[in-house]
């Protein structure tokens, strides 16, 4: 981000001259070195890192919790020079997708913070940690091909990196200095809302991940290796933090090179300061560094100076200028400078006194090296000169932590220019957390179980990872969603995919509406259960499949079978109602396994009635008889945590296809219900499922109702057309996800038809003329608007490989090959034979 500034870099650079130890004065230079040698070189007494290291004891304050009871909460660190510190960390905003009118607001919060630091007195730390992130531990899947499918996958996570954005907040000891940094934060708290601040306290739970600490925060910082993350209360920090070995000048190493250790693990780094940031200071600098190929730290040291301080110095500065006599231009620069911070307008700035550092680490030598070229070419490409730093590397190090003094390289600056460099961005992170991992109790209250981290860990465009859930946020049931992708998009395979990796929750159950066998494949590899309404049966599927008769020994069943019987027998009459509910009297005699529409019906209902004739077709093996008296009932089955139903041919009866369809949600509804399971309904091909009759309201009538009972739909279609009319409007009110996939044929146009608000950045993403398109091999577009979520997801599965993506191939020719196995072999061995020795 861009943006004129009051005055441009180079003009402070020229008349001030303030750039560290590259000032002109020889003797000012002369002055500096005493203390920085003093910083660099340990003093005897002093053995430990922790002798070095200021923080000292966590400060708490009382808090009470939603049932009254009072508990401390550390919200603040004392250093040992008095200095309080409190660190804000930020969710941030993903600028990817921002407007230049968001942009330009977001710009302004970082100058008013600025602005405001320098009236209150406040120290800041700008502060970006990118580090590794560990593998996913491996979730116990239900078969085989489906541990290993995910352990490839998180094979690939493991390769990603996790950003940390974070502003300390320090002000000087004194009477009430806690009260006084609390005002501070709840004012950066209110003007930094935008971005999400959470004030990190010795819970790692009001973290934005959930897993961070207070003092956890510097802990990443002093012990990279160990990343101890204390939750206790109490003193002497320094030796809780810094638990990791470190020697900053190994004869074995390069200058300017430092070694830290633990045990066996051993890491490497070193420091970059930034000397000049070039005529173009903004913040796709920082942007970029969240995502370089690097495992570093950047720092930005920020002290803006109140306006009287700062108006003296260049009061002083000017006057003791000597080219200010001879060039009118230089004095003009000096006015403009002073007419700046004395302003009450606009144009009003303040003066900062600003150095940035980085901290680059790499497990070896050539790890390092390479991080290390990344870095530098990230900065020389926006304009920044770095300076690797040798002899002042250890002082360098210590700029990450509260109270150390910036050296060598401070800028003096303008709020302008720094807040183009107060970068705030941060790909959305996802929820490591949602609904899923709540269990039901008996008296049907939902509590938590044990959570299993994201259904699936998803690299983005950035280079993060993004912890994927069916649900919009953790806590929320909001877990509808709508996917559109043309046809070998790969969204019925990403679909799949997530379907797979979710099996481990088991509390839920799957229920696919398929059609032209396209998830045939899927089911069969994951050992479910593939039910055909018709058509030509495919080996290893089940025709029918249903038996509402099964259903009528709950009071809720009962009550949904009586409701489906008057449905198809078109009973609206008192009588003909009161016939239906005598006879699932008398059924609710019998066994249930001997208990079924076509067993049951001359018992049931007298051989003249009309209730009788309506229901003759279904029990009769010519017409729908062979498709509800099954003698085993597919939905509920012990064990089973995915079912499929083939809808292709069942469309074409008028008849058949409501009273089918609408019994499968409703079954599917009674048993979530009476077995405290949760149920996810995915629904491929959308527009074909809507074009049967009454389908639309069904459809709708299931949002509606699902959700209440803790399940979720997952609409899929091919393009924003489909979202047209009352229906689409209903889908995108009711479907807080959307996943949509690059379709260089849908125009602005289309999308305004549906309903779906894009800004420019997304619609090029979607068109295909967006550098995101180069950025990931197979891309989709995740958007939340009512989080403000919008973030490029890489999906592609070849991590996979060939054999195991066959496991989701809805290919005709693969479809067929399966089914000839399982014909042939049966089922174990048909799979092992369709993926190989995957």
């Amino acid at each position: 981000m861009s943006l004129p500034v009051a005055l441009p870099p180079s003009l402070w650079f020229a008349a001030l001259g303030f750039v560290g130890t590259v000032a002109s004065a020889a003797g000012a230079a002369a002055l500096l070195v005493p203390r920085v040698r003093e910083r660099a070189l340990p003093r005897p007494v002093k053995k430990h890192l922790a002798d070095y290291i200021p923080l000292d004891e966590t400060l708490s304050i009382e808090t009470h919790g939603p049932t009254g009871a009072a508990t401390r909460k550390g919200v603040a660190i004392r250093c040992k020079d008095g200095t309080h510190v409190a660190v804000l960390e930020l969710a941030g905003r993903d600028v990817a997708f921002l407007t230049e009118d968001e942009q330009r607001g977001l710009y302004h919060v970082a100058k008013q913070l600025l602005d405001g630091a320098a009236d209150d007195g406040v120290r800041l730390r700008h502060i970006l940690l990118r580090r590794p992130i560990n593998a996913p531990a491996e979730p116990p899947m239900r078969t085989r091909l489906a541990a290993e499918i995910a352990r490839r996958w998180n094979a690939r996570a493991a390769r990603g990196w996790r950003n940390t954005l974070a502003l300390v907040l320090e002000i000087d000891g004194g009477t009430d200095a806690l009260a006084k940094l609390n005002e501070r934060v709840e004012r950066a708290q209110t003007l930094l809302r935008p971005f999400g601040p959470e004030l990190l306290t010795n819970f790692a739970g009001d973290s934005v991940a959930g897993d961070l600490t207070l003092a956890g925060f510097f802990g990443q910082l002093i012990a990279p290796i160990t990343r101890p993350n204390p939750a206790r209360l109490g003193a002497d920090l320094a030796h809780a933090l810094a638990v990791d070995e470190v020697e900053f000048e190994a004869p074995d190493l390069p200058s300017g090179w430092f070694r830290f250790w633990r045990g066996e693990d051993c890491k490497l780094g070193c420091v970059l300061s930034v000397r000049d940031f070039g005529q173009d200071m903004r913040a796709k600098l920082i942007e970029d560094l969240m995502t370089v190929d690097a495992e570093l730290a950047v720092v930005q040291a920020i002290t803006p100076l109140r306006k009287a301080k700062a108006s003296m110095r260049i009061y002083k500065k000017s006057t003791s200028d000597l080219s200010a006599y001879f060039r009118p231009s230089i004095a003009g620069q000096y006015s403009t400078l002073l007419n700046m911070i004395g302003a009450d307008d606009d144009e009003a700035g303040v003066l900062v006194e600003h150095a940035m550092v980085l901290v680059v680490y790499g497990d070896t030598r050539d790890t390092l090296e390479r991080h290390r070229q990344n870095v530098e070419a990230a900065l020389t490409q926006n304009g920044a000169r770095p300076k690797r730093e040798r002899g002042l590397a250890a002082a360098c190090w210590f700029d990450q932590i509260p109270t150390a003094e910036p050296w060598p390289r401070v800028m003096e600056l303008s709020s302008w220019n720094v807040a183009n460099l107060l970068s705030f961005n941060a790909p959305p992170a996802g929820a490591e957390t949602s609904v899923l991992d709540k269990i039901r109790e008996a008296d049907g209250r939902w509590v938590d179980g044990t959570a299993t981290g994201a259904i699936a860990y998803v690299p983005t465009a950035q280079g993060t990872l993004f912890a994927a859930q069916y649900h919009e946020r953790a806590g929320s049931n909001a877990g509808h969603s709508i996917t559109i992708g043309d046809t070998n998009a790969g969204k019925t395979t990403w679909a799949q995919f997530l379907a797979l990796m979710s099996s481990r929750h088991t509390n839920l159950s799957t229920y696919v509406f398929d059609r032209l066998h396209g998830m045939y494949a899927f089911t069969s590899c994951v050992e479910q259960t593939y039910v055909q309404f018709g058509g030509e049966r495919l080996a290893g599927t089940i025709q029918g499949g249903l038996n509402p008769l099964h259903a009528i020994d709950s009071e809720r069943g009962l009550e949904a079978v009586q409701r489906w019987l008057e449905d198809v027998a078109h009973v609206e009459d008192a009588e003909g109602i009161d016939e239906i509910a005598n006879a699932l009297s008398i059924a609710r005699l019998v066994p249930r396994d001997e208990r079924s529409l076509a067993a049951l019906l001359p018992m049931m209902f007298g051989a003249h009635g009309r209730v009788r004739r309506e229901l003759q077709k279904w029990v009769d093996p010519r017409r729908y008889g062979g498709l509800v008296n099954a003698p085993q009932e597919v939905i509920g089955l012990d064990g089973a945590w995915l079912t499929a139903f083939d809808m292709t041919d069942i469309g074409a009866d008028d008849e058949l296809a409501p009273a089918i369809l609408g019994y499968l949600i409703q079954r599917c509804l009674w048993h979530m219900r009476d077995s405290g399971c949760r149920a996810h309904f995915l629904m491929d091909e959308m527009p074909a499922l809507i074009r049967i009759a009454h389908m639309p309201e069904t459809i709708g009538m299931l949002l509606r109702e699902i959700r209440k009972a803790g399940g979720f739909v997952s609409l899929l279609c091919q393009t924003p057309r489909d979202l047209a009319g009352d229906f689409g409007s209903l889908v995108r009110s009711q479907c807080k996800t959307q996943w949509i996939y690059p379709n260089p044929n849908a125009s602005d146009e289309d999308w305004r038809q549906a309903g779906i608000e894009l800004n420019e950045k997304e619609l090029a993403f979607l068109q295909g003329r967006s550098p995101l398109n180069y950025q990931v091999q197979r891309g989709v577009l995740l958007r939340r608007p009512g989080q403000r979520t919008s973030v490029v997801l890489d999906v592609d599965l070849a991590c996979l490989g060939k054999k195991l993506l066959k496991v989701f191939s809805s290919d005709a020719e693969d479809v067929r090959f399966l089914a000839d196995l399982q014909a042939q072999f049966g089922r174990d061995v048909a799979i092992e034979r369709y993926v190989g020795n995957a």
